[in-house]
């Protein structure tokens, strides 16, 4: 009867673990950082504009006919986190970052002439290694919200873009961004680590050579006595 009851209740204990991981999920990412403005008075700051561009001191659209796309000058930090507040006519938007490998991310409508707010909130990953990145997605005016996780490649953040196709315009009127400070790191650390492997594997085969050069000296027959 014990038994049967603690079965029942595994379930139910699983579940609640789970209810309060959910609850407790948002606030594992911490309070919004300090941001930057990268859009001042219709100026974009930081980025780089490629294609049909028009502005005001509200806001700048970006595209039309032929593809547009900005490209972030500022270098990333190991942390950081970015906010946009867009709407968009024709196909969607993406952000594509290139790490050792090339991802996108398409933005999403919640329907014409609504403004939307995306953000992201993101680390550097290693040579070896890809982050998880988190995103939100919601309407201004209410009614639409979505969140998830977006997978980076392996390898540093070496570009960010926002591309927006032909037959599209993409209009933002805001674009912050926090990062946290570019640390230095010597070109050299990569080159040191596989230098000392080397010696490693190097200093097993000599000694593996010399083990076994004993073992055939040891194993060879000595020489013949006759009476």
């Amino acid at each position: 009867m014990r038994q049967s009851t603690r079965r029942r209740s595994a379930p139910l204990l699983v579940l609640l673990l789970t209810a309060c991981r959910a609850v407790a999920q948002p606030d594992d990412h911490g309070p919004e950082p300090p941001l930057t403005e990268h859009l001042v008075e219709g100026k974009l700051i930081d980025w780089q504009i490629e294609g049909d561009i028009a502005s005001d001191k509200h806001s700048i659209t970006i595209g039309g006919k032929s593809p547009a796309k900005l490209r972030l000058l500022k270098r990333m930090g190991d942390q950081f986190y970015l906010r946009l507040e867009y709407q968009f006519t024709g196909p969607p938007p993406t952000l594509v970052w290139h790490t050792n490998q090339t991802r996108s991310w398409s933005l999403v409508s919640p329907g014409p002439n609504r403004w939307a707010e995306f953000t992201t909130r993101g680390a550097q990953g290693t040579w070896r290694s890809g982050s998880q990145w988190r995103q939100a997605t919601r309407a201004m005016d209410g009614g639409f919200s979505s969140t998830g996780g977006l997978y980076v490649g392996a390898g540093p953040l070496r570009e960010f873009n926002i591309v927006v196709p032909a037959n599209s315009t993409l209009t933002l009127r805001r674009l912050a961004l926090y990062t946290t400070p570019v640390v230095e790191r010597s070109p050299y650390g990569l080159t040191a680590a596989i230098a000392v492997l080397v010696g490693v594997l190097a200093g097993i085969m000599a000694l593996g050579w010399f083990l076994n050069r004993r073992r055939s000296a040891a194993a060879a027959p000595g020489p013949s006595v006759s009476e």
